[in-house]
Formats: structure tokens, C-alpha cells, sequence
């Protein structure tokens, strides 16, 4: 078994030399101080593609201690800076460990063959086209989002050893929680059904109302020839005195609908 200061990894000649030349033109454009953040971008994620997979075959599970260093040495020989060396081979690291994790439910995930363009359709896929969000992705210490949080809350988390679980809640406070919780359920299903009736029922009184404002606009629109004739039926009805008149069918028609 391979101690952690014993090398079991080495980068090959045309890794190096890839790596280099997608440096110079990163190198090359912030030089220049060109606007081309997007070729930036693609020439990072060629040099990732690039360095995981190196480690296609490898044998572990996580980069050991002086692979890291013999990767970070690579690097610098492909003409990255220490501070960018250290960095991409730490996230080199995440993204083998994660991807190394996927391949054992998925197989064929991340192949023992995987070649550059192999990962480059990956991150592709993942919709990973910068450092950033390689970053933002495969970072292991990224923050739980709030059902990630609610979740490990209540079940708890495994222990960094892998012997059992830590925090989360015991029985009695489980059954509590799941007594509340489908009692909440109910109760929202409730409430987004009376809400969905409430607004179907305003829906349906406008409609009504729509309705009944059109038909009376109709009736006035029929009977707007008739009114010079109404007016000398209004006035030779007999039974006019037993209702308040106006001078004329216009005035009447202006106090009723405001005309």
C-alpha cells in the first residue's frame, strides 16, 4: 500500500504541454486586457478537463498527499503561477472526489478511460463553463440550501469516521414532527382548496356581472330609435299621474343612466 508521501502519480508530457498553451492564452488575454472572459473561462475548464483526467485510473478514492504535490508541481511546469497551481489542483481534487463518488452509484460516470474531451462534455452537461461555477458546483463545503438544512436537521448527518449518524432528532421528537407535519399538510391542502374555490366563485360573480352590464347595454343600444315615440306614450298614458314625471324622455333618460 502506497504511503501518502510516496508519488503514485505522474503528469504526462502532453498534459503538461496542453495545460501550457491554454495558460499562455489566459495569460495572453489578461495581458491584453482584452474583453474575452469567455475565452478565459473555456481555457480554465481545458485545463481541468485536462488535469482529471490524468487521474482517470486512478487507484483511490481522493488524490493522495504527494500526488497533490506532484500535480501542483505539473502545474507549474505547464507555466501556472503557485497560487493558481494550488488552487486548480485543489479543486482538481473535488471535482475527482465527487466525480470518483457519482461513478460508484452510476458506473460509467466517470470511466477509467476518461479522456479531456470526456470531461469538457461532462461540465458541459452540468452546464459548468467557468472556474467559478466549478467552483460553486463541486465545492464541498458549499452551504446547504434551506431543505438541505431542515433535512439533515431532522435525520441527522454521518460521522466523518462513517461509524453512525450525529445530531438529527430522536424518536420521540421524530414522531412529534411527523404528527405536526402531516396534520400541516392537511390542513394546507385545506386551505389552498377553499382559497381555489373563493376565486373561482369571485370569478364567476364578474363574469355574471360582465354579462349583466352587456345585456343592458345592448337593450339601450335597440331601443335608442324608440324614445321620440316613447315620450308621447309616456305622456298619453292614463296612468301617468300615478308616477313622478320629468319634462321629457331625455331628462328621464339622463337621470337614469346618467346620459
Amino acid at each position: 500500500m502506497a504511503k501518502s508521501n510516496q508519488t503514485t502519480w505522474a503528469m504526462t508530457k502532453e498534459t503538461t504541454d496542453s495545460i501550457g498553451g491554454f495558460q499562455k492564452t489566459i495569460n495572453s488575454a489578461e495581458a491584453n486586457r482584452k474583453v474575452c472572459s469567455e475565452e478565459v473561462n473555456g481555457a480554465n475548464i481545458n485545463i481541468y478537463s485536462h488535469t482529471v483526467a490524468s487521474f482517470n485510473a486512478y487507484n483511490k478514492d481522493k488524490i493522495l498527499t504527494a500526488d497533490m504535490r506532484a500535480l501542483r508541481e505539473g502545474l507549474k511546469d505547464a507555466g501556472l503561477t503557485e497560487a493558481s497551481a494550488k488552487r486548480k489542483a485543489e479543486k482538481t481534487q473535488w471535482v475527482f472526489v465527487a466525480l470518483r463518488k457519482e461513478n460508484k452509484k452510476n458506473p460509467g460516470y466517470f470511466p477509467t478511460q476518461a479522456t479531456p474531451e470526456f470531461i469538457k462534455e461532462l461540465f458541459d452537461s452540468l452546464e459548468i463553463k467557468s472556474e467559478s461555477k466549478l467552483t460553486s458546483h463541486f465545492n464541498p463545503k458549499k452551504p446547504l440550501t434551506k431543505a438541505q438544512t431542515i433535512i439533515r436537521s431532522i435525520f441527522g448527518e454521518m460521522k466523518e469516521d462513517k461509524t453512525g449518524m450525529k445530531g438529527g432528532l430522536d424518536a420521540k421528537d421524530y414522531a412529534e414532527f411527523k404528527t405536526l407535519f402531516d396534520a400541516e399538510v392537511i390542513a394546507r391542502d385545506e386551505r389552498v382548496q377553499n382559497e381555489a374555490e373563493a376565486e373561482a366563485k369571485k370569478e364567476s360573480e364578474i363574469q355574471a356581472q360582465d354579462e349583466t352590464t352587456d345585456a343592458m347595454d345592448e337593450i339601450i343600444e335597440n331601443c335608442g330609435d324608440d324614445i321620440p315615440n316613447a315620450q308621447a306614450d309616456i305622456d298619453s298614458n292614463p296612468f301617468g299621474d300615478s308616477y313622478p314625471k320629468t319634462q321629457n324622455l331625455t331628462e328621464l333618460d339622463s337621470a337614469v343612466f346618467g346620459k
